[in-house]
């Protein structure tokens, strides 16, 4: 019996959308399991779904952006579905993998939080919460991406070519403050 072909699944954290998967990161994936499968997908509100409203629930992103990708379930026997997902998009995943349970074979979540699992305070650091509200307010995306940057990553050497790509896309796709709160 012959291995099924792997197909990659993508889902990415608050307030971005599948064009911040870094292009290194999935041409690695894409080696590491041998395919050319790989779907990145963006929730409601984000990427190719910026004109929509973020549903306010787990269980109503799920949904929605089944419905989107739908296509790709309906031949699950064909592929052993892999997950990745990071911070709120492994919320979403964990939301996924309890409504759907035969999409995915295998899956990976990275940095994410559950409020369910641990307090606000073990999963933010007191002294974060100052950055999170002047990322919120930065109306400057190049301004915006920095801080973010600066919070969550601590490798200097990809800052510039990170920092360079992600104002690309927020000024190409600038997703609305109601999307990111929603979020």
């Amino acid at each position: 019996m012959s291995k099924k072909p792997t197909r990659i699944f993508l889902i990415i954290g608050l307030t971005k959308e599948s064009k911040h998967w870094d292009d290194s990161f999935v041409a690695k994936l894409k080696e590491l399991f041998q395919t050319e499968h790989l779907v990145a997908m963006d929730l409601p509100g984000a990427g190719q779904f910026l004109n929509q409203s973020s549903p306010l629930t787990m269980k109503g992103i799920v949904s929605k952006t089944r419905d989107h990708y739908n296509e790709h379930f309906l031949d699950t026997d064909k592929y052993e579905n892999l997950l990745v997902a990071i911070s709120l998009g492994g919320m979403v995943s964990t939301q996924w993998l309890q409504d759907y349970p035969n999409d995915f074979q295998k899956f990976v979540i990275v940095n994410s939080s559950f409020k369910g699992l641990s307090p606000v305070y073990k999963r933010v650091q007191p002294k974060a919460i100052p950055e999170f509200l002047k990322i919120a307010s930065a109306k400057d995306p190049s301004k915006r991406e920095d801080l973010v940057i600066k919070l969550c990553g601590n490798n200097t050497k990809n800052y510039k070519h990170v920092h360079d790509k992600w104002v690309e896309i927020a000024k190409e796709r600038p997703m609305s403050v109601i999307n990111m709160v929603r979020q």
